[in-house]
């Protein structure tokens, strides 16, 4: 019985290393979609900053700013 219980215990150990690990991992991801998140926030800021600060320099992009200015030279 002693030996049933210790392969019992090291499957056990096993499992919660197994555990640890993946919670770990998910943690990690977690992090890496928040800080990607963030990045795209700020890409997005500068974004809509130049779009209505700079809308020429965006070529052919439509936005709100270069279609009023497209009407304006009409």
């Amino acid at each position: 019985m002693n030996k049933e219980k210790a392969i019992k215990e090291v499957y056990k150990q096993k499992e919660e290393q197994a555990e640890e690990m993946f919670q770990q991992e998910v943690e990690g991801l977690v992090c890496a979609i928040e800080e990607t998140s963030n990045h795209l926030r700020g890409l997005k800021a500068r974004l809509t900053k130049l779009e209505y600060e700079k809308p020429e320099i965006l070529g052919n992009i439509s936005t709100p700013k270069a279609e009023a200015l497209d009407k304006k030279n009409e």
